[in-house]
């Protein structure tokens, strides 16, 4: 995120805040794991798709 020149902000709680390019992506950290589950992945994957044209096959 940084490399592209975007930031990554915490919200309330455990929510954090992706910004990039003026567009914001909101999503919960997950705990007490680390792993994201599949929608907030796709989630997350959709945003980079519109934002910077990321795509994934």
């Amino acid at each position: 995120m940084n490399n592209l020149g975007g930031k990554v902000k915490n919200g309330n709680g455990s929510r954090r805040k992706f910004i990039l390019m003026g567009t914001v992506y909101q999503t919960h950290q997950p705990h007490p794991s680390n792993v994201m589950d599949k929608g907030s992945v796709n989630g997350l994957r959709e945003w980079f798709e519109n934002v910077i044209g990321v795509k994934h096959d």
